[in-house]
């Protein structure tokens, strides 16, 4: 995150916000950092609500802010009577997802999930083996016909059954089909 950040501030000047994920457990720590460092916007949601395993949490980014001196106008304790009065009742999350694990070891936008779903369960692979090769190769995109080629490489080396314990349905990505082709 701070490489990102830095090179960005070394090459223009622009506002620079940070929005963290939660996939590795790091998405408080990156946020205080990002905010260390100088960023404009420091994006959180109550409850860490978000996509995959969710972003920053509102509540933890607040008080970790406060044990670090940096005041910021909220009361934590209110924000964390609205997070769990309003949000919490919505989370439908229990333990840890390993899809959501290794789309944050991969580097992986679980809006690409669309198209892991479709081809992980065509070729009968695990879609976490699928991510972790599409990323070798791609960081940005997951052109449909790459994730096919990959998902039939995986089908043809593996011998171990695609498990329907993943809940792929559980993942939106309809936002990066959107013009790009797919």
């Amino acid at each position: 995150m701070e490489a990102y950040f830095l090179a960005v501030r070394d090459t223009c000047d622009v506002q620079i916000g940070f929005h963290g994920h939660d996939n590795l457990g790091l998405s408080v720590a990156n946020a205080v950092r990002a905010a260390e460092l100088g960023a404009d916007i420091v994006d959180t949601s109550l409850q860490g609500m978000g996509r995959s395993a969710g972003n920053t949490p509102t509540e933890l980014f607040l008080v970790v802010m406060e044990r670090l001196g940096r005041r910021l106008g909220f009361d934590p304790l209110l924000v964390m009577d609205i997070g769990e009065k309003y949000v919490k009742p919505l989370i439908q999350r229990n333990g840890l997802s390993s899809l959501d694990i290794v789309s944050g070891y991969a580097q992986f936008h679980s809006s690409y999930m669309g198209v892991i779903r479709e081809f992980s369960s065509k070729y009968g692979v695990d879609p976490r083996k699928l991510i972790i090769a599409l990323c070798e190769r791609d960081l940005v995109d997951a052109p449909r016909a790459l994730v096919e080629e990959l998902a039939r490489s995986l089908s043809e080396e593996s011998d171990e059954a695609f498990s329907a314990r993943f809940h792929l349905d559980r993942y939106f990505g309809a936002e990066q089909s959107f013009g790009s082709g797919k």
